[in-house]
């Protein structure tokens, strides 16, 4: 169809109403739920022969994403999109007297030591380094340690987590620890090779074009300068879910698809290589890293010393903890907290109570089916 993202689930649900003949199709972790969740648009794995012993080294938390609000499992991701933090060994090492990306863990292992590093960079560089790369990309970081889910019994939860989270991005916004840019522009990727942006958010996507040009190519001077750590939380961003239409008349070669993309260890092995791409078994991976597999040649150049890039995300995959958390609305009502949280708490200079009222009537419009107290 040649879309992605939101645009993506308006075309399905074009053919769905247009009756189209469709099979298999791909669901992205914003949306997802929106046809897992229902069983008009996507079949339990089970009635294909596909139960839990298919699957069973896939990274926890995709397993929780691709189970319906029963926890019936209708979707399965061949890739699982742990991210890291991603920097500039040089500039770490000059501001923050870091030689490795274990001492870099060490440096920024949890939020109130990332804030306290973040201070340490923008003192010493004068304000010209900021640790973080945008808002948007801490958030993402941020989100994943939510411990409650945002919507119980049909009710916004607002917890101390939100708090703690405006709190932390307005002492970074402040002094400089984290760039004003936004993502996807390319003043993003630019602030990595002039040295305004120490470190980046990112999952394993990232690792091949977006970090090349971060470094301003193959060629460019900040090539082979990078190096990746856990950073402050385990996190994810990103990945796609395949599921299957209950009126496919194809479900024999919709199984074998599956099986050959998502639980066939030695066909997922050999993509991870080809790709190159971090797939969704725990084993697998763990082989492959083991193995020092080099998954591109030209990625693994811009890591300094040939770092395994693909090492520390793979600890933050398994840590990565989701049960119980996942609502249909998550996506929807993270976007409108971050836009909450830097249109009023950061640029607004606004109180917290005016940021979370902010935040409430984004809610309350994006997401009118919410109930509210009185």
């Amino acid at each position: 169809m040649n879309v992605g993202g939101g645009q993506a689930a308006e075309k399905y649900d074009q053919l769905f109403n247009e009756g189209s003949d469709l099979d298999v199709y791909f669901c992205e972790a914003d949306w997802a739920l929106k046809y897992i969740n229902d069983d008009s648009k996507t079949l339990a794995l089970s009635k294909l022969g596909l139960g839990d012993s298919k699957f069973t080294n896939i990274y926890n938390y995709t397993d929780e994403i691709g189970k319906d609000q029963n926890g019936v499992r209708k979707g399965i991701s061949w890739q699982a999109a742990a991210g890291g933090f991603a920097y500039r060994a040089d500039l770490a090492e000059e501001y923050l007297g870091v030689k490795s990306p274990d001492e870099m863990d060490a440096k920024i292992g949890n939020w109130e030591n990332f804030v306290a590093a973040a201070k340490e960079v923008s003192e010493k560089s004068s304000g010209g380094v900021a640790l973080a790369d945008t808002l948007g990309g801490l958030w993402q970081a941020f989100a994943c340690g939510r411990t409650q889910p945002w919507v119980v019994d049909n009710k916004l939860v607002i917890d101390d987590f939100c708090k703690n989270f405006a709190d932390t991005a307005k002492e970074l916004w402040d002094c400089g620890g984290v760039t004003k840019n936004s993502q996807w522009t390319d003043e993003w990727t630019a602030a990595g090779v002039s040295g305004n942006c120490m470190g980046y958010f990112v999952s394993t996507w990232g690792f091949g074009g977006f970090f090349l040009d971060a470094a301003g190519g193959e060629n460019g001077a900040q090539y082979g300068k990078w190096a990746v750590c856990q950073g402050p939380t385990p996190f994810y961003w990103g990945g796609t879910w395949i599921v299957v239409n209950p009126e496919t008349d194809n479900g024999e070669e919709a199984r074998d698809f599956i099986i050959s993309a998502t639980s066939d260890e030695a066909q997922m092995s050999a993509y991870a290589k080809a790709k190159p791409e971090y797939v969704n078994n725990s084993q697998v991976m763990d082989d492959l890293i083991a193995g020092d597999t080099v998954f591109n040649p030209t990625v693994s150049g811009n890591f300094k010393d040939g770092q395994n890039y693909f090492k520390k995300l793979a600890e933050n995959a398994k840590s990565i903890d989701f049960k119980g958390l996942i609502t249909p609305y998550d996506s929807t009502i993270k976007g409108n907290f971050a836009d909450a949280v830097k249109e009023n708490y950061l640029d607004g200079n606004k109180s917290w109570d005016e940021t979370v009222e902010a935040f409430k009537d984004k809610v309350a419009e994006s997401v009118p089916d919410l109930e509210w107290d009185d």
